[in-house]
């Protein structure tokens, strides 16, 4: 999970974070996540697993339709995650969350980002989330459908809101009710 956010920092808009985090503070974020149980972990199966004892759409998530076959890297290997989070650390946001899903380069086009968001939605219901909220770089249309795909509205959208790689940066913000 670690190196997957650390990659997106270091190569693409999906986090608005100038410097990789130190290994303290980015094991800090991953342990804060899994306490909270609001974080999801795609793996690649071996090839003796049964994709049918597996969580379906997680574990099972990199066999699709279009794709049966595992995505060609060693078994055991994480390729992508999703979690979610507060909204922000005030009383009043405690029933709105953001979403996040990241997924390796050689994982995307799968489905497991769809996998992941389709187990999210409903875990983040039933830790009591009301508002689903995505907040993504306007330039990620990929990102952009599979929101919509499940549901999510644009409800904003602020004008270089932020600046990464020495151009301005504009966010949409997406919303689902649970």
């Amino acid at each position: 999970m670690i190196a997957i956010r650390n990659d997106a920092i270091r190569t693409s808009t999906a986090l608005w974070i100038d410097t990789v985090p130190s290994e303290d503070a980015a094991r800090a974020w991953a342990a804060e996540h899994v306490e909270l149980g609001s974080m999801l972990v795609a793996e690649l199966l071996d090839d003796g697993a049964d994709p049918d004892l597996d969580s379906p759409g997680i574990d099972s998530a990199d066999r699709t339709a279009d794709h049966p076959e595992p995505a060609t890297a060693p078994p055991g290997r994480v390729v992508g995650f999703a979690s979610h989070a507060p909204l922000r650390p005030y009383d009043g946001y405690r029933w709105t969350a953001e979403d996040s899903v990241y997924l390796t380069a050689d994982a995307q086009g799968r489905g497991l980002g769809r996998a992941l968001l389709e187990a999210l939605v409903p875990l983040a219901a039933s830790q009591g989330a009301h508002s689903l909220i995505g907040m993504i770089e306007a330039s990620n249309t990929a990102s952009i459908a599979l929101h919509e795909s499940f549901g999510f509205t644009e409800t904003g959208r602020i004008p270089q809101a932020g600046r990464k790689f020495d151009r301005w940066l504009d966010l949409v913000i997406m919303q689902r009710l649970l």
